[in-house]
Parts: C-alpha cells; sequence; structure tokens
C-alpha cells in the first residue's frame, strides 16, 4: 500500500546477485525513471523508483488479476475469444511502444498482465534489457542473446538487429501458448528449442485445438513467420487486423441485420421430429406404393396342404413360421419382398437430408468465413436441391455483410485517425516549455465526429493522448524544478521565482471529473 495516495501498489526487487553491480543498478534506476514516463491504457504504469536498505526497487501498478502465463497454466488452453481481446489490447499497447521508438524485447504471456476489468497491459517496457529476460545462450559472434528462449524471434537469435517487428513475433508466440496451451518449440534445454526455433514449424494450432477460426490462426501463423519481411509492418497494421476481426465476430455472434438467425431451436428435439416424418415417409413409401391404393389386409386362412387337404393357421402359432393367407395366396409375413425406392422418393429423400444439414449448420458456432465454406460445401454436396440453393444464397449474403462490415470499418478508423491527427496536432507535444494546461484544454475544445460519440475505441485513444500529455507535463516540471534547484543554489532567487512562476502558469489545469481525470494526473498535481 502506497501510504502517501493510499492505493495499492507492485513492488518489483532486484535480486541479491545484480544489486550488487553499481552499474546494472544505474541503467535500472535510470531505465525506471524513463518507463515511468511511459502512461497508456495499455502499458502497466511504473509508478516509482528506489532504495530501501540497500535492496532496489521499482513500484508499478497493480494488476489484480495477473499474469496471462498464470492464467494458462492453471486452466490449460483459453478461449479464443478472451485470446483475441489479449491481442487487441496488447497490439494497441505495442503501437504506442512503436510510437516512442520503444523496442520490448521480451513479450511473453508472463508479461501480459490483466486487471480487475480484464484489460491487458504490457508490463516491463522500457526494463526488457535486464538480466531476468537474458537467455543463457550466445550468437555465433559471441553476443549475449535477451529474451525468452520459447518466445524470442528467430533474427535475436542470429545475433541480428532486431526491431519492433521482433516484438510482433513474440506476440504471436504467446498467442500460440495462450490458444494450445504450448510453447511454439520444446527442447531439453535452451540451445535445443533455438535450435528448433531456426530450423522448424511448430505444429499447426488446428491440429492441437479445435475451434479456433482459421482468420485468427492466420494472423498468429503470420505474427510467427521466421523472415520479419513476412510479418505484419507494423504493431498499427496489426492492431487494424485484429479489430476488424473482432468487430466481424461480435456482429456475427449478435445476429443482427441480415445475419439474423432468430432464437436457436432446441436442436435434439427438432432433428428427433424431422428423423420420425422421414421414417414415416420411407415406410409409407415402401410398404403402402406410395399411399395411392387401399391394401386388402392380412387375415388368417386355410393352409393348402401338399395333398390337397386344407389347415386351418391361427395367427399366433409359433409352427406357421409366420405364413400366412393373402387372398387365397400363400405368402411370408417375417421376409416381405424388398421394394426399390422410385424417383420420387429418393429425391424427397435427398430433399429431406439436404435441409437436415443445412438445419445443423445453421446451429453450428461458427465464423463469417468458416460458415461460407460450409455454405459452399453443402450446395456443392447437394447441388439442385432447394437447401442447396438456399445455402448459396445464404453464403453470398455472409459474404455481402463482411464486406460491408469491412469497408465500415476502414472508413471507420480513417475517421478515427483523422480526429486523432488533429488531436495530436492541438496537443502540441514538442512545445519547449510545455504548457501541459493549454495542451488539455485545445485537446477537449475539439469535439469528436457525431458518428463516434460514446465510441469505446476513440475514448481509449483519446485516454492514452491525455496520458502523454500529462506525462509530457511531469517531464517539463520536474525539469523546471531542477533549473529552479539550480538558480536557487547560486543564489539567483528572482530567476528561480520566475522560473517557478512558469511552472506554475503551465500548471492550469482543467477541471476533471474523477472517473475521467487521465492517468498519472495526480502525479502530476503532486
Amino acid at each position: 500500500m502506497q501510504e502517501s495516495l493510499a492505493r495499492q501498489v507492485a513492488l518489483k526487487v532486484l535480486s541479491a546477485a545484480v544489486e550488487r553491480d553499481s552499474e546494472f543498478v544505474r541503467r535500472f534506476q535510470a531505465e525506471a525513471r524513463a518507463a515511468a514516463a511511459l502512461a497508456h491504457p495499455n502499458v502497466v504504469t511504473v509508478h516509482d523508483v528506489g532504495e530501501f536498505e540497500g535492496h532496489h526497487y521499482l513500484s508499478m501498478e497493480y494488476m489484480d488479476n495477473g499474469s496471462l502465463e498464470e492464467r494458462v497454466a492453471a486452466e490449460g488452453p483459453l478461449p479464443w475469444r478472451i485470446v483475441l481481446d489479449a491481442l487487441v489490447d496488447s497490439a494497441a499497447g505495442l503501437v504506442f511502444a512503436e510510437s516512442r521508438g520503444i523496442a520490448h524485447r521480451d513479450i511473453k504471456p508472463a508479461n501480459l498482465m490483466q486487471n480487475a476489468g480484464g484489460v491487458t497491459k504490457i508490463a516491463d517496457l522500457g526494463l526488457a534489457s535486464h538480466a531476468d529476460a537474458e537467455v543463457e545462450a550466445e550468437t555465433e559472434a559471441g553476443r549475449k542473446i535477451f529474451g525468452t528462449p520459447h518466445f524470442i524471434a528467430p533474427e535475436q537469435v542470429k545475433g541480428e538487429r532486431a526491431d519492433s517487428r521482433a516484438d510482433l513475433y513474440s506476440l504471436g508466440a504467446t498467442a500460440y501458448r495462450l490458444l494450445t496451451g504450448r510453447t511454439p518449440f520444446e527442447g531439453q534445454n535452451t540451445r535445443e528449442i533455438l535450435r528448433a526455433l531456426l530450423r522448424d514449424e511448430p505444429t499447426p494450432i488446428a491440429e492441437l485445438v479445435q475451434g479456433v477460426p482459421p482468420e485468427l490462426i492466420a494472423v498468429v501463423e503470420r505474427l510467427m513467420r521466421k523472415d520479419p519481411e513476412a510479418r505484419h509492418p507494423s504493431a498499427g497494421v496489426l492492431h487494424n487486423e485484429l479489430v476488424a476481426l473482432q468487430r466481424r465476430d461480435q456482429v456475427l455472434a449478435a445476429g443482427g441485420g441480415a445475419l439474423a438467425t432468430g432464437a436457436r431451436k432446441p436442436l435434439p428435439l427438432v432433428l428427433g421430429l424431422v428423423g420420425a416424418v422421414v421414417v414415416a415417409g420411407v415406410l409409407a413409401f415402401t410398404f403402402l406404393g406410395g399411399g395411392d391404393e387401399p391394401t386388402t389386409p392380412v387375415r388368417p386362412g386355410p393352409v393348402v396342404g401338399g395333398n390337397g387337404t386344407t389347415q386351418p393357421v391361427e395367427p399366433n402359432d409359433p409352427g406357421n413360421n409366420g405364413t400366412a393367407i393373402l387372398d387365397g395366396t400363400l405368402i411370408n409375413e417375417v421376409a416381405p419382398p424388398e421394394v426399390a425406392l422410385d424417383t420420387d422418393t429418393q429425391i424427397k429423400l435427398l430433399e429431406t437430408e439436404a435441409e437436415l444439414a443445412l438445419l445443423r449448420l445453421s446451429q453450428a458456432s461458427l465464423t463469417g468465413g468458416e460458415h461460407i465454406t460450409r455454405l459452399r460445401e453443402l450446395a456443392t454436396q447437394y447441388k439442385g436441391t432447394t437447401a442447396a440453393t438456399k445455402a448459396l444464397e445464404d453464403a453470398e449474403r455472409i459474404e455481402a455483410e463482411l464486406a460491408r462490415i469491412a469497408r465500415e470499418e476502414a472508413a471507420r478508423l480513417s475517421t478515427v485517425e483523422v480526429h486523432l491527427g488533429a488531436l495530436r496536432t492541438a496537443a502540441n507535444l514538442g512545445a519547449q516549455p510545455f504548457d501541459v494546461g493549454n495542451s488539455l484544454r485545445a485537446v477537449q475544445a475539439i469535439e469528436p465526429p457525431a458518428e463516434f460519440a460514446g465510441d469505446a475505441m476513440l475514448a481509449r485513444s483519446i485516454a492514452a493522448l491525455e496520458a502523454e500529455i500529462v506525462a509530457a507535463g511531469i517531464a517539463d516540471t520536474e525539469a523546471a524544478l531542477a533549473r529552479t534547484d539550480e538558480l536557487l543554489r547560486r543564489g539567483e532567487f528572482d530567476a528561480g521565482r520566475a522560473e517557478l512562476d512558469g511552472a506554475r502558469r503551465r500548471l492550469d489545469l482543467p477541471v476533471f471529473e474523477p472517473e475521467t481525470a487521465p492517468e498519472g494526473l495526480a502525479k502530476l498535481l503532486e
């Protein structure tokens, strides 16, 4: 508990093995201070760095729900929708990291944390070059490799220059672990794992777990390409692709618009009733001749013996071997002659079978791409039936709806990017000295497009920008305080007062409601 602000925090303490290394401690402190300036909704916030009785620590945002590694270790493979949500949040954090020129270099499930609201945040951004991330292996050039063996990018193993696309590979390997419960490559030691990473391909996700949408598998496979050029070119491109996939799934799951299917029927009962109708129809066509002519009932009668005599036969006589007389003719009731189904009957049965297949497909839990594929397969299998025609119409309707969603999403993202660009221009983050109060007011003065009022994604982006403005205000204020200290130390009191007055004017902040206050505002006010 941080008593000064009455908030719960997490502490990360350097191990005894490294805290005796003064150069390491100096680098740790410098990077921790730099990390404290990184404010984003999908990055774990570093609050402070300090030392107590020889122990060096940093305090950071407390993440109530722990790491995704803890979750997958306890629960096994996670549902793909939960993984997709985590990937969307993580990609947003990497977009921010790219904008600041930072490569994490150790993205893994243990560094993806979730708070009480289920939001996923990247931990240790800006701190990944420390000893806990160092692989006990060297490149051929003899340089140390930084990262975790199961999630490190191939170019890092080779000792090549790694950029933000290495983080994208690690995020793909992380998604593989979350979806399957396994790591992409395994071995008895680090060297075996890294050798497999460079030489082999991971077992396909579809072979390890069922029900993951092909679209999501394709994203993960692209992220894990060994050639960085074959991966997504940036975290922004990845984030847009994941958000579009998320939105398409939400539309299909909600059953809105052209994709609405109505309330689900209890499938076993429906199939049972249809099956009973089919059986009854087959029996009717087989034994009643299609129902066109009435039949003469079978009735017991005398059996004509070989000597010309007649013997009465009882229907339940066990000695009659199931025989009976029908209009004077001896017949066998136990094994009636097989009756071939006529063409009309076969067509009706095929139509019924196709309708059943279409009904089952309508009840299946499928993504849009899977649904379209299965509908086209059904149309091919039952070509010429009414159900095949309807399956093709449904496939075309879903394709059109997905295309419309993709167009709307592209237009929406374009509008959002233009709006965010205007906000960033108004924020004037590069100004020196930086007027945090004016910057926040300028951002608040620009109203979002009417169609995006209340849009959660835009709200998160604006919150991230406000947090960045506040972080810049903190840096400006700390610099002003440092200059003031130097002026006072030299006895230049008037200049020191002027410096403080300028900082105070720049801290003329707009009023925020507690629930809308930007991240880091409390630290700025402090």
